[in-house]
């Protein structure tokens, strides 16, 4: 069953008394109770997404979709003419569509984008609306951006980094590091060196990105996007639906594979900690950090 349907399956579970609802439970096996105490609660049943979720999926996941729904370019640019102008500009250019986008009317686009949607639901299952979601403090993910997302995950990674640098001590190394970082970033890594919680994943392989600046960073991310994996890790399957859709592809499909338990359960509440306390910071995100 779909999460909708645990959702109902509970709603109605909790209108019981206690003892009641424990002798209902006992009639499904242990697998499905614990597809119902993990179902959302206080959600909205009436409730549905509504097309105006394409406007915040990332280009990457509607350019396959489109390409999987339909060849024909004339249909393509239909559908790119529902769009939000700018977002449907860039998706043309992907796409290499030489025609121009028709005009549409109101109920035309409205049409369209819920056929869209449509077709990402079959991909990508059902979800409830944002609106509808479980309470979580984990929500707050989802006034991020794709860029945002990124810079989250980089800055997750600079713990693991301070931890590695425990182990440096060759000044050719720190030199490159602190170039391939900007001041900001640099203090930032400075800072994480004083906290008292220690956590590592392992050793990060810096012998293999020296004198790389790019592969640097993006060995930093990678780090950063294991944490918030293991951040993640039991929260609400729509909370993640929305969140990875906001991604571009390779990201998602990495941070998805990411999402398991720590190995050590008593440090589960560090790695959220740490995630909550820099989304401010990127949400209120000055330019000096430029």
């Amino acid at each position: 069953m779909t999460t909708l349907c645990w959702a109902a399956c509970k709603a109605l579970l909790e209108k019981q008394p206690d003892s009641q609802r424990n002798e209902l439970l006992i009639f499904l096996p242990p697998s499905q109770q614990e597809e119902i105490k993990k179902a959302p609660t206080h959600i909205n049943f009436f409730s549905s997404l509504s097309p105006e979720i394409l406007d915040f999926i990332h280009p990457s996941w509607l350019v396959q979709s489109l390409q999987r729904h339909t060849e024909n370019e004339n249909e393509r640019s239909f559908f790119l003419a529902a769009l939000q102008p700018v977002l449907g500009k860039e998706i043309k250019k992907q796409l290499a569509i030489t025609r121009s986008l028709p005009s549409l009317t109101p109920f035309g686009k409205n049409y369209l984008r819920r056929e869209w949607l449509g077709q990402i639901k079959k991909e990508r299952g059902e979800a409830f609306p944002q609106n509808a979601l479980s309470e979580s403090a984990f929500n707050i993910l989802l006034e991020l951006d794709a860029r945002q997302l990124s810079l989250l995950s980089f800055r997750l990674g600079l713990y693991d980094l301070a931890e590695e640098l425990r182990y440096v001590i060759d000044k050719q190394t720190l030199q490159f590091i602190e170039e391939t970082l900007t001041p900001f970033e640099w203090q930032m890594l400075k800072n994480f060196q004083t906290k008292k919680e220690r956590l590592t994943f392992g050793r990060m392989p810096l012998k293999k990105v020296m004198n790389e600046p790019l592969k640097l960073r993006l060995a930093i991310e990678q780090y950063g996007m294991n944490r918030l994996g293991k951040a993640l890790y039991g929260e609400d399957s729509s909370l993640l639906w929305h969140l990875l859709l906001r991604m571009d592809q390779k990201r998602a499909n990495f941070l998805s594979t990411l999402c398991t338990p720590p190995a050590k359960p008593e440090l589960n509440e560090t790695i959220k900690h740490q995630v909550l306390a820099l989304v401010p910071q990127i949400l209120e995100r000055p330019k000096k950090e430029e």
